[in-house]
């Protein structure tokens, strides 16, 4: 990356993977899982072979045959080496006597049970399970190869304590949660040194804010909308993702996979630098024109499930046929809706020329013939299936949600985008498609040059930029205890609203982190119309009196002019760093508003 060059975010980039390790964590990884998962693989094969920087793939659950799965994801290139993918359980394990430490008190009898022995994957015990009268499984021992028992672990977490037991079946320590567990587990895999976790998981991440070791730096990726429909910046935050964005001040780096996704974070949490941009990469399709492309053949490629939509994409298929009944629709992916879309199928009396693959690691192969990759989902984040079609000449033909989609493909040109839910529109898109082979073609294309842009070599950079500069913003970060708006005067002037619209105020911060002033804080006067959520966001100047932040500002006349009537109302945000606070001032007509 060169020194010239200018990050996405407008700041300055930086050159160089910071020394350290670099951790992907999850809670677990299987083999049939794309999407999220996959992103999180490449990432860390990236850091590894791009970074030449120790780059491990770290699970916490207690999957018994990790072995295998370590070893398909190496001969499916998904690995740099079988040695980077790590897991608590086989690591408390395989700890020798040494490093495990030695303790006093014998492992506890669990009374009022019987014991029953699961084998591995070897056939050997590998767990032993303590069963209640009523035959439920009221904690499991997993057991080293010799037998002996390394782990007593509660069927629920919270219930009884989770136990590491030495090679003597004494009791080395218990953690009460699991979330403790792993943040010691993280600190025993990398005794020394800066660390990196990037987690992908809005669970994980929300355990991972308790870590208290300096040495770490903890980032959260986001691949879905996180609130509720129809995903406006504005809208209450969903339940799941809480834990996060209730202390996003807590992360070095909450990463969002397009802008429009961190400027809607930024308009509800505030433009804090702890924000950043990095979308998916897709490793670029080898010779994607060798296959023939099919005619009328159109492939969906989801889960199964109620966010992927993949009835509108059967209503549509429906609707289509009506014009071109030579049309094919292959669907590969699984999930519990699986049932109700077969039954759907029959219902549209389409389900002879409608196939379920189920999972199929082969499903990419048939993006390289197909006509289009269809996208029917509520919401997506960026994703990796469309970018994997692109690569493979497949046009990408689907609905313009939030986020992704509009960045990723071009209407007319790299596929077709359609307004969210109109299928009737989708199957006319699907019609003039088969009809025009030259304008597939075309746009299969435009498609591949666009994928490539998001090759691991144009992605790694970006990964690069934001790393670097979570190593930089260590020492500077912020904890905000307390905030006053001391003063503050809106709209108070003489002149007629055509003029635009004055402010001042006057704001103390209280906490620790770089004295507040112009080189630590930044701020904003932000208008935001009732009806629309639409911002006017006007930066003001930063000084420093008496011990207190004096901010100023006047929002032009060709800035208020366009919302002048709309009823809105004004606020005041405030960021120091990683911190940020918002201040209400005024509701009604946004011309008229004062304080």
């Amino acid at each position: 990356m060169t020194s010239n060059r200018m990050a996405r975010d407008g700041r300055e980039p930086v050159s160089a993977l910071p020394d350290g390790t670099y951790i992907a964590l999850a809670a677990r990884v299987r083999l049939n899982k794309g999407g999220r998962t996959g992103a999180m693989l490449m990432r860390a094969r990236m850091l590894s072979e791009l970074g030449g920087r120790r780059s491990l793939v770290a699970t916490y659950d207690d999957y018994p045959d990790y072995a295998e799965v370590r070893r398909t994801l190496f001969e499916q290139g998904k690995l740099h080496d079988p040695a980077d993918f790590v897991n608590l359980f086989e690591f408390y394990r395989d700890r020798a006597p040494a490093d495990l430490g030695t303790g006093s008190k014998r492992l506890p009898r669990v009374p009022g049970t019987t014991t029953r022995d699961e084998p591995g994957p070897d056939g050997a015990p590998a767990r032993r399970h303590h069963v209640d009268a009523a035959g439920s499984i009221v904690v499991t021992d997993h057991l080293r190869p010799d037998g002996s028992v390394f782990m007593r672990a509660p069927l629920e977490d919270g219930t009884t304590p989770f136990t590491l037991v030495d090679h003597r079946e004494r009791v080395v320590r218990t953690w009460r949660h699991r979330r403790s567990m792993v943040r010691t587990w993280l600190t025993d895999l990398v005794p020394t040194g800066e660390v990196f976790v990037v987690t992908d998981s809005r669970y994980t991440g929300s355990l991972l804010m308790r870590l208290r070791s300096s040495r770490f730096r903890v980032l959260e990726v986001v691949h879905n909308p996180h609130t509720t429909p129809d995903y406006r910046w504005d809208r209450p935050v969903l339940e799941t993702f809480r834990r996060v964005f209730d202390h996003i001040d807590r992360l070095d780096g909450l990463v969002l996979l397009t802008d429009r996704h961190r400027q809607d974070v930024a308009w509800r949490f505030g433009p804090t630098n702890n924000l950043f941009t990095v979308p998916n990469p897709v490793i670029p399709v080898e010779s994607p024109g060798l296959a023939e492309r099919d005619r009328a053949e159109f492939v969906v490629l989801a889960r199964l499930e109620r966010q992927k939509r993949v009835g509108h994409a059967l209503r549509a298929f429906a609707v289509a046929r009506r014009s071109v009944p030579e049309a094919r629709l292959s669907v590969y992916g699984d999930g519990r809706q699986r049932e109700h879309l077969e039954g759907l199928a029959r219902q549209l009396d389409v389900s002879d020329h409608v196939t379920f693959y189920g999972y199929d690691p082969r499903a990419r192969e048939k993006l390289r013939s197909a006509t289009a990759l269809m996208v029917t989902s509520s919401h997506e984040g960026f994703p990796l299936g469309t970018l994997e079609a692109m690569s493979s000449g497949c046009p990408v033909l689907g609905y313009d949600v939030k986020y992704g989609m509009r960045e990723q493909i071009t209407d007319g040109v790299t596929g077709f985008l359609v307004d969210e839910g109109d299928f009737h529109r989708l199957a006319a898109r699907m019609v003039e498609m088969a009809n025009d082979p030259a304008l597939v073609e075309k746009m299969g294309v435009a498609a591949r040059h666009r994928a490539d842009e998001h090759s691991p070599e144009q992605i790694f950079p970006r990964w690069v930029d934001v790393l670097a500069r979570v190593h930089e913003q260590a020492g500077s970060r912020t904890k905000l205890v307390g905030s006053k708006l001391v003063r503050a005067s809106l709209g108070r002037s003489r002149l007629p609203w055509s003029s635009g619209l004055p402010f001042q105020a006057t704001v103390s911060l209280l906490g620790k982190g770089p004295r507040p002033g112009p080189q630590s804080v930044s701020a904003s006067l932000d208008l935001i119309v009732d009806e629309t959520a639409e911002v006017v966001s006007t930066p003001l100047k930063v000084a420093r009196r008496s011990g207190a932040l004096r901010l100023s500002g006047h929002v032009p006349a060709s800035a208020l002019a366009p919302v002048a009537d709309a009823a809105g109302s004004a606020r005041l945000v405030v960021v120091w760093q990683n911190t940020s606070r918002e201040f209400h001032l005024a509701s009604g007509r946004l011309a008229e508003l004062k304080r």
